[in-house]
């Protein structure tokens, strides 16, 4: 004899007739056996929308979370294939996740960062041909050897806040800018 039985044996010795369910199934059953036939139909029809809701609701989650699994692969190959396709330049690749009832913004770059903080700061258009040539500069010379390397770990780690220190100061932006000049002139004149 299991415990449950033990239970119901005890209490039926003692004069008591109410049975104690030992499970949620015990207890639907039980409030079940005390509906009218009225009630039963209308609990059951409601029971069948819920199950029919709860089974769409699954559906959509699933086919939600496949979609979104998709969707996250198919940028990740993209990366890929733009890191592995031989294109230095500088990439970006976005995609927007549907999550439940939120979205999820996700942001890939590869590739050399096109940013030069101080020759846009100092010429005022990031697409200068003095900007272009710098930038070109950096990636067809300077990315090839440590030092240059180390160079452009450091620009990136320092550029920005020297970039607003020289806009702050009229007379350093323009002794910079005609530093500059003279040394994309020196790149030209010597084809580096």
């Amino acid at each position: 004899m299991d415990n449950d039985d033990q239970k119901n044996e005890i209490l039926r010795k003692k004069g008591n007739s109410l049975t104690i369910p030992t499970s949620n199934t015990g207890l639907i059953d039980q409030a079940l056996s005390r509906l009218g036939e009225e009630q039963l139909k209308q609990i059951s029809a409601k029971a069948l929308d819920e199950a029919l809701n709860l089974e769409a609701m699954g559906k959509r989650v699933g086919f939600e979370y496949q979609l979104g699994q998709r969707q996250l692969n198919d940028h990740i190959d993209t990366v890929n294939n733009l890191k592995n396709s031989g294109d230095k330049s500088h990439h970006e690749v976005s995609t927007t996740l549907k999550v439940g009832d939120n979205r999820v913004y996700v942001k890939s770059e590869i590739g050399r960062s096109k940013t030069c903080f101080v020759a846009t700061t100092v010429y005022g258009d990031e697409n200068h041909p003095d900007v272009e040539r710098l930038r070109r500069y950096r990636d067809e010379r300077l990315h090839k050897s440590v030092p240059g390397r180390i160079f452009i770990v450091a620009y990136y780690r320092f550029g920005e806040c020297l970039a607003r220190f020289v806009n702050k100061h009229p007379r350093l932006k323009n002794a910079v800018r005609s530093k500059l000049e003279s040394f994309v002139r020196h790149l030209d004149k010597n084809g580096i």
